[in-house]
């Protein structure tokens, strides 16, 4: 079902690490401009290094249905990656029944058969669940697989830091921006919950200026907390 190379898990550093040792995601400033993001209010959690961590550390737990937990935010989401990359053959399972199921019911479509009375259920109904419920899968273990950490703190970065739009983000990470836009809606939701409705607004710059990650650091008013799991 998969290659090697996407088997391979995308782990962090285990001795943390500053925004330096994420050097292979970090954005290449474009040839043609690109549009930006509209100019709402930003939340003050995601100008906070220490801060945006705590809210994806929380994301992943509850991703990961885990209740409490203890340690650094570094630590928290290890965890909850680990919790994470334990049901892969699990999954792996369920999407090799579904699409056994899907290629079945599909050949019965194509033939002209819409129902079977064993069956109860109107096969193209049915065909179309199956379609969404292997493409959920499929999304769910490339979440995983791919490193939930370095999408989730990727996606907060460009969109709050470097004011990309979903559009943006949805190309370089290779979804829809749909995905994109609930995701951070998502880590809003909980940001909100963790740390209050507070909003700064930035001013933008006429044209990006790409800054290295350790130039971001000692720029950064936040530039003594360690910016550990950036994507």
């Amino acid at each position: 079902m998969s290659n090697d190379n996407e088997n391979r898990r995308v782990r962090p550093p285990e001795s943390g690490g500053t925004l330096d040792d994420y050097k292979d995601v970090r954005v290449i400033q474009s040839i043609t401009p690109r549009k930006r993001g509209h100019k709402s209010p930003i939340p003050a959690w995601a100008m906070n290094d220490q801060k945006l961590q705590n809210v994806v550390a929380a994301y992943l737990e509850r991703r990961a249905g885990i209740q409490k937990a203890g340690g650094s935010p570094a630590e928290r989401i290890r965890g909850s990656e680990d919790r994470l990359w334990a049901r892969i053959p699990g999954l792996e399972r369920r999407m090799m029944n579904i699409i056994s199921e899907f290629c079945a019911v599909r050949e019965l479509v194509e033939n002209g058969v819409n129902e079977l009375p064993s069956y109860h259920r109107d096969l193209q109904v049915r065909k179309t669940e199956l379609e969404k419920a292997i493409s959920c899968l499929d999304g769910e273990m490339s979440f995983v697989r791919h490193g939930a950490s370095r999408f989730l703190i990727g996606v907060l970065y460009r969109r709050y830091r470097l004011f990309f739009n979903s559009a943006d983000i949805a190309e370089e990470f290779r979804t829809t921006p749909v995905h994109i836009r609930r995701t951070i809606s998502k880590l809003n939701r909980i940001g909100a919950g963790m740390y209050g409705a507070e909003t700064c607004v930035l001013k933008e710059t006429s044209a990006r200026k790409f800054v290295s990650f350790p130039e971001y650091e000692e720029l950064s008013e936040n530039s003594g907390i360690p910016f550990t799991l950036a994507a």
